[in-house]
């Protein structure tokens, strides 16, 4: 399999980046979620996380997804020459591939308000938290179920790196917690 991936000009840090955030996701789904992640399960846990975190923890866990919002705005809106102040639900539904998944009008709100997030109009809060995570969970299914373009998957990669850190972050803060003698947020 490697062999046909390097045949396939995928360089090592795609594989890297890919396999990490991959792995990432499934640790997180296997301890946050107990099962497989369902898109109604998010917004439930996302609120029990937010509650749960104190300030500091919030300020991480918000600076880690402002970073993936600024890597999926540079990425997918300003290398496009897109206005996201423009963008509709109907874009933000095709522009994450929906097999597999239908959108609720919730889920698409939410990942536009995320999008949306200025720092300098409003404080981050549990409701940009629910569309990072949603926002994540759609990167993950179009990664797994998604169209194949593997030459433009290397351009993405602060997309992923973003997500992973993402993840990381909310894991050390669980365990942080735990260590701690604190109720943490995994399953």
């Amino acid at each position: 399999m490697v062999e046909y991936l390097k045949n396939s000009n995928i360089d090592n840090e795609t594989i890297f980046v890919i396999g990490e955030f991959a792995l990432m996701w499934r640790e997180f789904e296997n301890h946050f979620f107990s099962q497989q992640i369902k898109a109604y399960n998010i917004p439930r846990k996302a609120k029990e996380i937010w509650k749960k975190l104190n300030v500091e923890e919030k300020i991480r866990v918000e600076r880690k997804c402002i970073t993936l919002q600024k890597n999926i705005i540079k990425y997918v809106f300003e290398n496009q020459k897109i206005n996201l102040d423009e963008v509709d639900t109907i874009y933000l539904k095709n522009l994450f591939y929906p097999l597999f998944y239908d959108f609720t009008d919730n889920d698409l709100n939410s990942i536009s308000v995320f999008l949306k997030y200025r720092e300098d109009v409003k404080q981050f809060d549990c409701e940009e938290c629910e569309g990072c995570l949603i926002t994540l969970y759609r990167l993950r299914n179009n990664l797994l179920h998604g169209k194949k373009a593997f030459g433009l998957i290397k351009y993405q990669l602060p997309i992923f790196v973003a997500g992973t850190d993402l993840i990381d972050t909310l894991f050390r803060i669980n365990m942080e917690k735990v260590c701690r003698g604190e109720k943490g947020f995994c399953n």
